[in-house]
């Protein structure tokens, strides 16, 4: 700063038109010697100086047009999907969810786990049978000491498996089965 303080004080001891204006011209280069600034003219990845706005301007010209945009989802690619590719894509999911309920009688198989074969319409073997159990049928599971409840998919058979205890009465539960593979 007292470079500039000093060639501001030069310019002002100048007494006559020329002698300003060579004084200012004077002073101009040298602070812009002292302030040398290199303004690249090609991009680099490894320079830290300014780029000149014409060549940010090139490097912008065209690349939106350059990219490969996919109309759907796919496997193993790097592309950016439309939107409405996204919302094709997840608008057919929820096709494959549906609610449904399931009875389970009071005869039951075992002795921990107990098991109970199961019987749901629509079932492949690629389903998979959520339980919603209400709160009358958790409030019957706890007093009959059950502790755990669930159906598993064997290949399109469905099983119930009790721990704990098996239920001694009639349960009607409501269930959500969601198709998540073959």
């Amino acid at each position: 700063m007292s470079d500039i303080n000093t060639e501001i004080r030069i310019i002002q001891l100048a007494s006559r038109g020329e002698e300003v204006r060579d004084a200012i011209v004077d002073a101009l280069q040298s602070i812009e010697s002292r302030v040398a600034v290199t303004i690249d003219a090609d991009l680099s990845d490894t320079s830290e100086n300014p780029l000149q706005n014409k060549v940010i301007y090139a490097a912008l010209q065209g690349k939106q047009e350059a990219l490969t945009i996919d109309g759907a989802p796919t496997s193993e690619s790097d592309n950016p999907v439309t939107s409405g590719g996204v919302y094709e894509a997840l608008s057919g999911k929820q096709d494959g969810i549906r609610l449904a309920t399931i009875e389970l009688s009071d005869s039951w198989s075992g002795s921990g786990p107990f098991t109970q074969a199961v019987s749901l319409s629509g079932i492949t073997p690629g389903s998979k049978v959520d339980i919603q159990p209400d709160a009358d049928v958790f409030t019957s599971l706890l007093l009959d000491g059950v502790t755990a409840l669930w159906i598993q998919n064997d290949n399109g058979s469905l099983t119930a498996y009790a721990l704990g205890a098996a239920p001694t009465d009639e349960l009607t539960i409501q269930c959500t089965v969601t198709e998540v593979g073959p």
